[in-house]
């Protein structure tokens, strides 16, 4: 190797950082009643198992991507468990996240390449760097294209032994190494994502890129620069949901502002109080598209009892649903009168307790009007917060449930709050405004 290949030529380098292919992360197997979950060759359950993880496992994580639908979650994970490499859905584990940012940003997990038609090779284009010390000192600068000669020589732009690139494209470029490979990856470095104030990227002879293939020989997975590759799945989207006490006439019902709503008709067949069931669950899941699902989801005055309903059949059915809903408002819910019946036979309060353990980003907010804090909200205090506090030992789901006290009319929390379904309130109470009236609020927590 010569100077001109290396990534300085100054005393001393930048110290390599040394992950492994597969990296750890706080995710563990889950939702598969002890049976664990099966390995598989690509994105989908198409091909003969090639391994299973256990329940409550975490292996070491390589990439997700897009595959096969599993329980309204098409993500799937590239891992290796025990010497195995396959890759699982992301339905049968407790990570949370509601987009690829999302993701990536939690748990350090990137996002594979665009996959191929092919096998396990194709599903992840992250490489370890190779052969950057065959001639002191470490490292190889990127090219700005396919060509030795063509790269501004900044200290740091490049990558060091050990260190992990995704491979972007390919394209042919000059000869390196001693079987004069002319396969040149565009690729970005993971390890050390910004390098002299720029971003570390550029184009890196293959010869110094574990991908296991021969000389002159792109990984399967990696397209050819220039040449449209396969689609990705859509990124799944976060809709907001929200249940009416009212018919067709609610206006947040004809106003469709971005929000998917039913009328009291649709969610409870128009019973006065209801006995839990699927109806509320099935009336908001209709309205969803490929790759929807509900992270935030509210209800007003009587509407409060779609929510409670909802976690329970996703408690029942769908527990990685019951992970991605991060949020449920409750606005002006009603008076101890108004609870005590269909609430506590429901077992309302023990169910968002439950919710809130499961889900640790799960966030109750109740937006509580004059009605709601009749008799020092005993509604709310008996019917959810004794729950609450019930099961609060060890964790902190208390802290987790905001309680927004208005002097604000039933109908003024309705037109006030509206809002506050499609955009979540953080951990201090918003001031309402409405019909130029503004009302602050006073926040505590159970």
């Amino acid at each position: 190797m010569t100077a001109a290949i290396g990534l300085a030529v100054t005393t001393g380098t930048i110290a390599a950082a040394t992950p492994a292919q597969a990296i750890p992360a706080n995710i563990h197997i889950s939702g598969t009643d002890g049976q664990g979950v099966r390995m598989r060759p690509d994105p989908n359950t198409s091909r003969t198992a090639v391994g299973n993880i256990p329940e409550g496992a975490s292996p070491d994580y390589d990439c997700f991507t897009y595959g096969e639908m599993i329980g309204n979650v098409n993500v799937w994970f590239l891992v290796n468990w025990n010497g195995t490499r396959g890759y699982y859905a992301s339905f049968y584990d407790d990570s949370h996240y509601s987009s690829e940012a999302d993701l990536t940003s939690r748990y350090g997990i990137p996002k594979c390449g665009q996959p191929s038609q092919g096998g396990l090779p194709a599903g992840s284009t992250i490489y370890t760097v190779m052969n950057t010390s065959e001639e002191p000192p470490d490292g190889v600068w990127f090219r700005n294209s396919p060509h030795t000669n063509d790269t501004d020589r900044v200290t740091g732009l490049g990558v060091y032994q050990n260190e992990r690139v995704r491979a972007i494209c390919w394209a042919d470029g000059d000869a390196v190494g001693r079987y004069g490979n002319r396969i040149w990856y565009n690729a970005e470095n993971l390890s050390r994502a910004t390098a002299g104030g720029r971003t570390n990227a550029g184009f890196l002879n293959t010869h110094y890129v574990d991908d296991g293939m021969s000389a002159g020989h792109p990984a399967p997975g990696v397209p050819k620069c220039g040449v449209s590759s396969i689609p990705s799945s859509p990124e799944p989207k976060a809709i907001a949901g929200y249940y009416s006490p009212y018919g067709p006439g609610d206006k947040l019902l004809r106003d469709r502002t971005g929000v998917h709503s039913v009328s009291m008709g649709n969610w409870n067949r128009w019973d006065s109080c209801p006995q839990l069931s699927d109806w509320p669950y099935y009336a908001l899941d209709g309205q969803l598209g490929r790759n929807e699902f509900y992270d935030r989801v509210g209800g007003w005055s009587y509407g409060r009892l779609g929510p409670a309903f909802l976690i329970q059949h996703m408690k029942s059915y769908d527990m990685n649903e019951l992970r991605l809903l991060d949020y449920v408002i409750l606005i002006d819910p009603g008076n101890a009168d108004d609870l005590t019946p269909c609430d506590a036979r429901n077992g309302s309060g023990d169910l968002y307790a439950f919710w809130l353990k499961y889900n640790t980003r799960a966030r109750l907010v109740v937006l509580s009007g004059k009605i709601t804090q009749q008799n020092s909200s005993r509604g709310i205090q008996r019917n959810y917060f004794n729950q609450i506090r019930a099961q609060a030992t060890g964790n902190n789901i208390r802290n987790r449930v905001l309680v927004c006290n208005y002097s604000a009319d039933h109908h003024q929390m309705y037109d006030a709050g509206q809002y506050w379904i499609k955009n979540k309130i953080g951990s201090t109470c918003p001031t309402l405004n409405y019909g130029g009236r503004r009302w602050t609020g006073r926040g505590w927590n159970p």
